[in-house]
């Protein structure tokens, strides 16, 4: 195999593993803030403001993360597709030399 390809692969394994860390962060922050909302709302007396409040800044939260995540992923994709064009550009060259 080649090295690009090998960096293919684990490129591809990373942004499958990165679905399981999505799904962790939309679900610990929203759980926290099911319980954290909750617990502000019995104590202040503002139900359910409390509660909407915390689950909105865990929502917001979680979405910057998950947008930062896929710009990190993003530009390892791109980088890869570079390396790649520019290996293919070195193998064409290489043949149009031989054949003359």
């Amino acid at each position: 195999m080649d090295s690009l390809d090998i960096e293919q692969e684990q490129l591809r394994h990373k942004t499958f593993l990165s679905m399981f860390r999505i799904l962790l962060i939309f679900g610990i922050p929203a759980l926290v803030a099911y319980f954290l909302g909750g617990w502000i709302d019995t104590t202040y007396h503002m139900k359910p403001y409390g509660t909407l409040a915390v689950l909105g800044v865990a929502f917001v939260l979680s979405w910057t993360l998950t947008i930062r995540m896929y710009f990190k992923i993003d530009k390892a994709f791109r980088e890869l597709r570079q390396k790649q064009e520019m290996q293919e550009k070195e193998e064409k060259a290489t043949k149009k030399n031989e054949q003359q």
